[in-house]
């Protein structure tokens, strides 16, 4: 891929996927909610290990932590501040809300949990919520940048695998700061982005798809049979592990082959997944609007309802950053 150059099967795979983030938040039917969660957290992890551009070298290595700690980590604390102060009409700098504010940004847990007893315990500590997602990737791609800047690639593979199975381990018995447990327990996602190359111009990508539907389609069927639940990496439900693992991947290759057929260079789906992370921000701010689109009891329309006024806002504030730009051109 030449620099500058885009992927547009990717574009159109993450344009589904953040379409479907927004549907599984807004219908609260497992057979609906499942499915989608089964993969679509990972498969953004995944991607983002294929599209990322690793390091060569520690000075290349240290600026880009830095500009990805702004491009991730900032805008996750600002959701939170703009969140609270707005919702629940507190100041966040405030003595009586300061150790809330500060236990909720350290854990950035996805779901509000009980802190455990190695932390002091007793004390509820509340969600940072879709925010978490920002917060773990910073910290497992660049942990992982890190270690295949340093190490052979079979080296990196195992250490993966490894830190996936202790990430899983230690989520049952405590929730680690930062949410470093989902950390680990992502890592080889990351690997399998960066490493495994998925080829659109393959003569069997029919085949393939298929195989990954029907993988997909049995081990989630397996997960909801012995479990009623499916993998939610927020709460930490590693269903079945490592059998959710494979679940998340085969949904991920079936999307990934579902995009092949559809990608269009200016089609909406590649457009709003090359826009994903301003969507991303949008519905993580959308709580501010909830009345707008909880006006009914049918969680279906609610759902269509958010989708439109997410899409409608995404819409405005790209029109908006384009005047800027050609302003700020201009202006030159």
């Amino acid at each position: 891929m030449k620099n500058g150059d885009r992927i547009y099967w990717i574009d159109c795979a993450k344009g589904i996927t953040i379409l479907l983030v927004i549907i599984g938040h807004s219908i609260y039917n497992p057979m609906v909610r499942g499915p989608i969660f089964s993969f679509h957290m990972p498969l953004f992890f995944i991607l983002s290990g294929m599209t990322y551009k690793w390091s060569k070298d520690i000075i290349e290595y240290k600026a880009k932590t830095l500009k990805a700690f702004w491009h991730l980590i900032i805008p996750a604390i600002s959701i939170y501040v703009v969140t609270t102060v707005l919702l629940e009409k507190s100041d966040v700098f405030l003595k009586s809300n300061l150790l809330a504010s500060v236990l909720t940004l350290f854990f950035s847990s996805g779901v509000k949990f009980s802190l455990p007893l190695f932390f002091g315990g007793g004390y509820i500590v509340n969600a940072l919520g879709m925010p978490w997602f920002l917060v773990v990737l910073f910290f497992a791609r660049s942990i992982y940048d890190y270690l295949q800047m340093k190490i052979s690639k079979r080296l990196v593979m195992i250490i993966c695998i490894f830190l996936s199975f202790i990430g899983a381990i230690i989520s049952k018995y405590i929730w680690l700061p930062f949410s470093f447990d989902i950390v680990l327990a992502i890592m080889l996602y990351l690997y399998i982005g960066a490493n495994v190359c998925i080829n659109k111009n393959t003569d069997n990508r029919v085949f393939k798809c298929t195989m990954a539907f029907i993988i997909w389609v049995f081990t989630l069927l397996i997960e909801f049979y012995f479990t009623q639940n499916y993998l939610e990496l927020a709460s930490r439900e590693y269903v079945l592990f490592p059998l959710c693992h494979i679940t998340a991947i085969a949904g991920t290759l079936f999307i990934c082959g579902i995009s092949n057929v559809l990608e269009k260079k200016n089609s909406i789906l590649c457009y709003l997944g090359r826009h994903s992370l301003y969507i991303f921000c949008i519905h993580a701010l959308d709580k501010l609007w909830k009345p707008l689109y909880n006006m009914t009891c049918s969680d279906v329309a609610n759902c269509m309802f958010r989708l439109m006024i997410d899409l409608l806002i995404f819409v405005m504030i790209i029109w908006l950053k384009k005047q800027v730009d050609e302003k700020y051109k201009k202006g030159i």
